[in-house]
């Protein structure tokens, strides 16, 4: 499992789910959350910890902005989804 921060370049405070931070009580831990898997993200909506976001189109949007300091073209975002779209496929059981 994985976790992340937040808001690296930009503030994501505002929000009242601290994260991380109401289990283990450290400062570090605010606003760190559980990384999901990409496989089947197309289908996995809404989006982030709490289902703010409604669309994958939006999620890509935000992360960019809060993650990597950048505002997407609207052709870059249309990219990235059809990366996305790439990662589906049926979960198949594990046989012992």
């Amino acid at each position: 499992m994985s976790y992340r921060k937040t808001g690296i370049f930009h503030d994501y405070s505002n929000r009242k789910d601290l994260g991380r931070f109401k289990v283990t009580k450290l400062e570090i831990d605010k606003y760190v959350f559980k990384v999901p898997m990409l496989r089947n993200v197309t289908l996995t909506g809404p989006y982030f910890h709490d289902g703010e976001v409604g669309t994958l189109a939006e999620a890509v949007d935000q992360m960019a902005y809060l993650q990597l300091n950048r505002k997407l073209k609207d052709e870059e975002i249309r990219n990235i989804l059809s990366f996305l779209t790439t990662l589906a496929g049926e979960d198949k059981p594990l046989h012992r």
